[in-house]
């Protein structure tokens, strides 16, 4: 795992998005290959302190490549444009979200949002809510929420769908 660049304005971000494959052109080379976009000190690691608690959202993508593009970027616009916070909010949600990944796999794309928080369902809930209206995801199209702790476990039932 290399870190490629640490962001600072929206500039060193479409500087770097620009320069690099979109996840439809990783599929393309046939074998597994990952974007993470992390919050400055977090590795994106089920162990790093930062996500020790926390767990994942997670959406499956089929085998529409631009599509996967498209909310791939939304995700990042979202995150670097604190989208999953209101003003309304008695805190902001985007304190609870760590990074996102951007899984390339021959069997099915992946894209996961992840947290640092796990067990407080209705911050966990709202984010799913709004990771799905920011990249305009179809009511039919499902997202799960696992806990880190127990995805190292093996398969578990989903901890939340949305």
């Amino acid at each position: 795992m290399i870190n490629l660049i640490d962001i600072s304005f929206v500039e060193d971000f479409w500087a770097t998005y620009n320069h690099l494959a979109t996840p439809s052109r990783l599929s393309q080379s046939k074998s597994n290959s990952d974007y993470y976009f992390f919050k400055k000190g977090i590795r994106p690691m089920w162990e790093d302190k930062a996500n020790a608690k926390g767990g994942r959202w997670l959406l499956t993508c089929g085998g529409q490549d631009t599509k996967l593009d498209e909310l791939w970027l939304e995700t990042l616009l979202g995150m670097i444009g604190d989208c999953f916070s209101h003003d309304s909010d008695p805190e902001p949600l985007s304190k609870y979200i760590t990074g996102c990944v951007v899984a390339i796999r021959t069997r099915g794309h992946k894209i996961a949002l992840w947290l640092s928080e796990a067990h407080n369902g209705t911050i966990v809930r709202e984010i799913g809510r709004r990771w799905r209206s920011i990249i305009n995801l179809p009511s039919n199209v499902r997202i799960q929420f696992d806990m880190h702790n127990e995805t190292t476990n093996g398969p578990q039932r989903p901890m939340y769908e949305e």
